[in-house]
């Protein structure tokens, strides 16, 4: 991953986790190149990155299928902007099954 700097990605799976009382999400992105080889990552973000996100329990869900532009410092997301909220064939793209949490 990126010591400092931005990347553009898509959204596969998000999913929220609690370590300690701090809200992060669980988050399978996919790059430009990774699809072209079948490939994508994962990342936990802080709650704090992510854009304003509704309280409603939902609304992180949504995010799939988005296109963000994530920001690194030393290695650690600082924010996540999205570019493109899912059109109407959002429902149609694959979900991803991130698996149990990350450990901590």
């Amino acid at each position: 991953m990126l010591m400092s700097g931005s990347v553009r990605a898509r959204v596969l799976a998000i999913s929220p986790v609690s370590i300690h009382a701090d809200r992060y999400y669980d988050v399978a992105i996919q790059t430009a190149g990774q699809a072209a080889q079948a490939q994508g990552s994962r990342l936990r973000i802080p709650e704090h990155a992510l854009e304003p996100i509704d309280r409603d329990p939902g609304a992180a869900a949504r995010l799939v299928g988005a296109e963000v532009e994530i920001q690194f410092l030393m290695q650690q997301v600082t924010g996540v902007r999205v570019l493109r909220r899912p059109g109407s064939d959002a429902d149609t793209r694959p979900r991803v099954d991130l698996g149990p949490p990350l450990a901590e």
